[in-house]
């Protein structure tokens, strides 16, 4: 969490915080700690307040099974063989832009999701949920129902997969006409 609050730059104005992924269970307890104007969950994993991501036994899942899945390792990370991270992550992007990504990921630690999150009621700040329908990681499943149970909201849904790339932003359907909730 120190990590997060130090990037973020000291201004007077309140931030708009993004959280992407896994993110989802940090940027509420950020959003708490510092004036923000808006929290933006994309393709995100929430928290539920008074327990660990792992004791909400929630199912993100979305069934696809990549060539070459995540591999664990001895110290509790997990990293992805650039084949699957396209697969998986990817799929939607161009080639040349989907190789990129996918090298530049770094092992991933789960330990966050074991955590009893310190988060004990949302911050009330504007909030605002997109899932991407052609999600693979997140199911867009549990991204509809865990907005409307956590946030109280219905999700903006845009095309796309996990970490979304359009050619054309045309595609993009106005995502910020969707009327948005304060949290309470």
């Amino acid at each position: 969490m120190d990590e997060v609050l130090h990037a973020i730059p000291k201004q007077p104005d309140p931030v708009v915080m993004v959280g992407h992924s896994l993110a989802g269970l940090t940027i509420p307890i950020a959003a708490s700690r510092v004036r923000t104007a808006m929290t933006i969950y994309l393709c995100a994993i929430l928290p539920v307040p008074g327990l660990s991501f792992d004791a909400q036994h929630a199912h993100i899942g979305t069934g696809f099974k990549p060539s070459e899945p995540a591999i664990g390792h001895d110290d509790g990370s997990a990293s992805w063989p650039e084949r699957g991270a396209i697969e998986t992550f990817f799929h939607d992007c161009v080639p040349d832009v989907a190789q990129s990504a996918a090298r530049q990921l770094r092992p991933q630690f789960w330990k966050i999701t074991q955590e009893v999150t310190p988060l004990r009621q949302w911050p009330p700040v504007p909030v605002a949920y997109i899932l991407c329908t052609d999600d693979r990681m997140v199911s867009p499943d549990y991204s509809r129902l865990a907005a409307r149970l956590q946030l109280g909201i219905d999700p903006i849904e845009l095309p796309g997969g996990h970490s979304p790339s359009c050619p054309d932003l045309a595609c993009w359907r106005k995502p910020w006409s969707a009327p948005l909730r304060v949290n309470s």
